[in-house]
């Protein structure tokens, strides 16, 4: 009955991935609602919140369920790299993005570790900037973790957008030492260099 039981459980997840990879999201997010409780399930399920279509208050409201889902995928397996690695994608996403995103987590109070009350915070940048630190943070557990080059690309990434360029300089040149056929890290880092001579 136990072989059953996973080899069921085996087989929701591997039909949901197989959706996500066709893009078709809702169908994947079906199949993962079937799905038995698990870390992958969450996690999985947290990449397809956050890449689900919608107009952009959809898209908010799934970005907090991606961040639900994340979080209790690492609850359920702390040293799951993969899990904070989509959590930090979501964040650098928030982090990064438009004035609107900030006014959105506001409005629905989104608790992300961070006070949003506009009395309380200093300006909407040092808020960004907390929300890239979170991400860089996850960057960092998902590499300690986990030695994987598409997670040092990320994470230097992130630092481009703080402009702690010699932080971002390293990451992204570690990315293409990991993986020496992934150019774009060491292309970025060049122009970096570059662009950021005194």
């Amino acid at each position: 009955m136990l072989l059953l039981t996973a080899s069921c459980f085996a087989q929701d997840l591997q039909k949901a991935r197989e959706l996500y990879q066709a893009a078709k999201l809702p169908e994947a997010l079906e199949e993962l609602n079937k799905a038995a409780e698990s870390p992958m399930k969450y996690r999985l399920r947290g990449l397809v919140y956050h890449q689900l279509p919608g107009t952009p208050e959809q898209k908010r409201a799934n970005w907090a369920l991606s961040l639900k889902d994340y979080d209790q995928a690492i609850a359920l397996d702390p040293k799951f790299a993969d899990a904070y690695f989509g959590r930090a994608n979501l964040q650098a996403e928030i982090g990064a993005g438009l004035q609107e995103k900030l006014n959105w987590m506001q409005e629905h109070n989104l608790k992300i570790g961070i006070n949003t009350d506009p009395t309380l915070v200093d300006g909407r940048g040092k808020l960004r900037k907390e929300v890239l630190d979170m991400a860089i943070a996850d960057y960092t557990q998902a590499i300690a973790l986990k030695n994987n080059y598409i997670y040092y690309f990320m994470r230097g990434s992130a630092y481009q957008t703080e402009k702690n360029w010699t932080a971002a300089i390293a990451d992204l040149e570690e990315s293409s030492r990991l993986n020496p056929e992934f150019k774009t890290g060491s292309d970025t880092a060049r122009a970096l260099k570059t662009l950021t001579k005194p």
